[in-house]
């Protein structure tokens, strides 16, 4: 088992956002199994923003803090797009078998699309977005 929490296991998305001023995380637990009676949905476990800095303070504030805390997370999808360095970096830490580097790709048949369709699979299951305005920023504790 990768987590505390029994049935399930935590998987990490990263978003560095290279134009905007945070760095986007969100940690969900997806259930081991699926009961053929209920739809399947990702429990969120936490949202986090981290303020853009320089490369150290981005990483120590990445391995240091928020991955210290979920270190039994079973993978990590992280933006390749843009931040290939921070994801290559995530690789050699953590293994190839757990981070997920995913060129964000446009069109029909690309990534973004098929994240679209994944979340409104998820909406139509009864996924309901968390709260923006309780997003928390390991910086400001």
């Amino acid at each position: 088992m990768h987590s505390k929490i029994d049935n399930y296991e935590l998987f990490i998305g990263m978003d560095p956002a290279i134009i905007g001023d945070y760095f986007g995380i969100a940690v969900h637990a997806l259930p081991t199994e699926i009961p053929e009676d209920k739809p399947w949905i990702p429990l969120l476990i936490k949202l986090i923003k981290l303020q853009k800095g320089d490369y150290k303070s981005t990483w120590d504030q990445l391995t240091e803090g928020v991955l210290s805390k979920y270190i039994n997370f079973r993978a990590i999808n992280i933006d390749y797009t843009n931040e290939k360095t921070l994801a290559d970096f995530l690789e050699d830490k953590y293994g190839e078998d757990r981070i997920k580097k995913t060129p964000f790709t446009k069109g029909e048949a690309g990534t973004k699309m098929q994240m679209a369709q994944t979340a409104k699979t998820f909406l139509e299951n009864g996924y309901n977005f968390p709260d923006h305005t309780k997003i928390e920023n390991p910086i400001d504790r």
